[in-house]
């Protein structure tokens, strides 16, 4: 029996060469990351309790942390900067310096604790949340090399740390694509007057309507708030982005049933590297893209209270949100930079300038 130097905990042996990387990547045989974790618990791995709201509470506090939002082939990682907390229906909203965290944690479903090795033994490095798919929604990251407080991480273990062969139900977005159902003109209507109405650029589904799809959404809005752009629009972008004399202050939004992330900040650089968009923000926001996951790329206009927001959309092949990037209500429009690059990767946008 082998007893973790940290966390003090009896299982099987299983070997994590980086951060939060599994030994033996199981997903040809049809299995989830969250089932993955629950067969390796033990040594490395270490199932934790249901207490969500403890465990964001008191690890957001300690230094060198960072926050991480991911959804199918995006993640938003950045340090967390909380100033003001408040919780709504079961659901805990952070906020700090240009940046909102919004999470549902009533749609977690699991939680583990990642070890990794040291020379001087094991440190945790990484914590993970699946939802009820096994898909991971949210982590936190320890940026220092002693990993996270062993004494913090041992208050929220989950008792039994055995392995376990868990079930998880197919998502939604693994179905065959299908063509979506009619709409009512009543609910075209409310999802137009929804749009329309002054406020923040939104990342989460329609009011009513859960189970429209972003894409869905879009289109019903019309060409009046929402274009589609080309294939090579997030190269355009990249390229756009790090010519500019002065870099640009924008917020990027990525989001799922379970989180959102959202930060402002100044684009320090953006370039396109194995197929992968990365977008980097002053102080230490990072943001990386699969290419491949982009089915389609939309140019969006929102109005505000003052002013419109500007950005751009991408979906996946199911017109799932995948990343979202505005300019935050600002005031550039029309002819600021921003807006220009806009017209760069949409030339239709030039029509709203007349609206």
């Amino acid at each position: 029996m082998y007893i973790s130097p940290s966390l003090d905990n009896t299982a099987a042996h299983v070997t994590f060469p980086g951060p939060a990387v599994p030994a033996h990547d199981t997903s040809y045989l049809g299995l989830t990351e969250s089932q993955q974790l629950a067969l390796s618990c033990g040594r490395r791995v270490h199932r934790l309790r249901s207490d969500w709201f403890g465990i964001i509470h008191t690890l957001c506090e300690q230094p060198d942390i960072r926050c991480v939002t991911t959804t199918r082939g995006v993640a938003l990682d950045q340090t967390p900067c909380i100033q003001q907390s408040r919780t709504v229906n079961g659901t805990l909203h952070l906020f700090g310096t240009q940046q909102t965290l919004v999470l549902n944690t009533d749609a977690w479903q699991s939680g583990f604790a990642i070890d990794v090795e040291k020379a001087n033994g094991s440190v945790t490095r990484s914590l993970r949340f699946f939802d009820t798919y096994g898909e991971r929604v949210f982590a936190l990251e320890s940026a220092s090399p002693n990993g996270f407080e062993p004494a913090r991480i041992r208050a929220f273990l989950n008792p039994h740390q055995g392995r376990e062969h868990t079930r998880v139900p197919m998502p939604p977005h693994s179905h065959p694509y299908s063509q979506p159902r009619y709409m009512e003109r009543l609910d075209r209507d409310s999802i137009r007057l929804w749009w329309q109405m002054p406020g923040d650029l939104p990342v989460d589904q329609v009011p009513g309507l859960s189970g429209l799809s972003r894409t869905r959404c879009l289109e019903t809005i019309g060409t009046e708030f929402a274009i589609r752009a080309r294939p090579e629009a997030l190269h355009l972008l990249a390229e756009c982005l790090n010519s500019l004399e002065q870099h640009l202050t924008l917020r990027l939004s990525v989001a799922n049933d379970c989180a959102s992330q959202r930060t402002t900040g100044t684009v320090s650089k953006a370039d396109i590297r194995d197929n992968t968009l990365w977008i980097h923000q002053t102080p230490d926001t990072r943001l990386c893209l699969t290419l491949d996951a982009v089915e389609t790329i939309w140019v969006v206009r929102k109005p505000a209270y003052q002013g419109d927001t500007l950005g751009i959309e991408c979906h996946d092949v199911h017109g799932h949100l995948l990343l979202a990037i505005d300019d935050h209500g600002q005031q550039s429009w029309p002819w600021g930079e921003w807006a220009s690059l806009l017209r760069t990767l949409q030339p239709r946008t030039t029509a709203w300038l007349q609206t």
